[in-house]
C-alpha cells in the first residue's frame, strides 16, 4: 500500500512530515530500482529518458550535503542544550562523541555508516526504545 505525500518546501513542517518525506525519497529510489531492473523496456524508451533520470538524481545528490549539514547542526544544537542522552552502545554516556561521529559521517556523505552505527547500538541494547 502506498501513501501519498504532498511535497511542500514551505511547510507546514513537523517531525512526522519530515520523516514521511524522507521515507518517500527512499521509496522513490526503490521504485526506480524495480522499474529499471524488471521493467526497463516499459520504464525507459529513449536515451533521453536515461538522461532525464540521471539529471534528476544528480540534482538530488547535489542537495544532500545541505541536508546532511542541517541534520548535523540540529544534533549539535540538541547536544548544546543538554537534550541528548545515550544509555547504551559504544557511546553510552557520551553523547558528544556520538554526535561527533554522526556529524563526521554526515559531512562526508556517509549515511550508510550512520545507519550501521545506530543499528549496532540498537542490537547491543536488544532494540531501540
Amino acid at each position: 500500500m502506498s501513501e501519498t505525500v504532498i511535497l511542500s518546501p514551505g511547510g507546514p513542517h513537523s517531525p512526522e512530515y519530515t520523516c514521511q518525506v524522507a521515507n518517500a525519497a527512499a521509496e522513490a529510489i526503490r521504485v526506480l530500482n524495480h522499474a529499471t531492473l524488471n521493467h526497463a523496456d516499459e520504464a525507459l524508451a529513449y536515451p533521453a529518458d536515461v538522461d532525464a533520470v540521471i539529471e534528476a538524481l544528480a540534482t538530488m545528490h547535489a542537495r544532500l550535503p545541505q541536508l546532511y549539514g542541517q541534520l548535523a547542526e540540529w544534533l549539535r544544537g540538541q547536544l548544546a542544550a543538554g537534550r541528548l542522552q545515550i544509555g547504551y552502545g559504544p557511546y553510552r554516556g557520551d553523547p558528544a562523541a556520538a554526535v561527533g561521529e554522526i556529524a563526521g559521517h554526515l559531512a562526508l556523505g556517509q549515511a550508510r555508516q550512520i545507519t550501521a552505527t545506530i543499528s549496532a547500538a540498537g542490537r547491543e541494547s536488544g532494540g531501540a526504545s
